[in-house]
């Protein structure tokens, strides 16, 4: 073998000299045998798939790994769920006394604790506001997921966009006068909900639908079964015929469109 060629100085150093030819000996290989690149490129690829593995990232397909290398930008508007795999509701929003009062409060990020605190909330807003109690009865009972204390911290049970909502409604909860330990009951709040209001059927989200519902029996307010909504706003507000008030009354928008 002519190694001398290795010290060239055209490729910097010995090390780069070899690895130039140690390349130049596989392209040779493959060459001459063609029928081994497709098992050399498949056993790349699953010891790409394997080292991703180890980081806990799961590949369905061997050709993804190869997509994924050539990517050189990823959009994204799951910060949090690619992140941490964490989801919080940081703000929402109430209709007041008109249809055009919209108040907007803050939640405090602590993760898929309930002890967290709605900020510029106090218990007066609560009272005479109907709507808080609905919107908390709406992520409580309308929602498949569980928060769990488990190692001296919130953990989930479900997916992550159902859980911070279950958790905004245990933040919620709070201003109802239910005195709950949410380390030895986390869903303390919907759990006391599901005492009295009882579910009849779950319609689960879908791609198509764009929502999820669930029937009801026993909520404040209706005479027979009612239906709990949540999902894309334009699909929600193709089910809607009018906004509630937050002295309970309903304007309805749909006949004022109308005139």
């Amino acid at each position: 073998m002519n190694f001398s060629k290795f010290f060239d100085p055209i490729h910097g150093s010995v090390v780069k000299g070899c690895i130039y030819y140690f390349k130049i000996a596989v392209a040779l290989a493959v060459a001459a045998i063609p029928e081994g690149l497709p098992a050399v490129i498949t056993t790349c690829l699953a010891l790409g798939t394997r080292k991703m593995a180890q980081n806990n990232c799961i590949v369905r397909r061997l050709p993804s790994v190869e997509t994924l290398g050539c990517t050189s930008t990823i959009c994204s508007d799951k910060t949090g769920t690619l992140t941490k795999n964490e989801m919080c509701a940081v703000k929402f929003a109430c209709v007041g006394e008109s249809y055009r009062d919209l108040g907007l409060f803050d939640v405090d990020e602590k993760s898929y604790s309930p002890e967290g605190n709605v900020k510029y909330m106090i218990q007066k807003n609560f009272d005479e506001n109907i709507n808080f109690k609905h919107l908390a009865a709406v992520c409580g009972l309308n929602n498949r997921s569980r928060i769990v204390y488990e190692g001296n911290q919130f953990k989930i049970q479900g997916e992550p966009t159902e859980a911070a909502l279950k958790v905004l409604a245990e933040k919620l909860g709070k201003f109802t006068g239910a005195c709950i330990d949410y380390k030895k009951t986390p869903t303390g709040y919907s759990d006391s909900l599901e005492e009295t209001i009882k579910r009849v059927a779950t319609l689960d989200f879908s791609s198509a639908r764009k929502t999820m519902s669930t029937i009801v029996k026993g909520y404040p307010g209706a005479t027979g079964n009612a239906v709990l909504l949540k999902g894309a706003p334009e699909r929600v507000l193709e089910s809607c015929s009018g906004v509630s008030l937050a002295n309970g009354q309903t304007y309805n928008f749909k006949s004022q469109l109308e005139r």
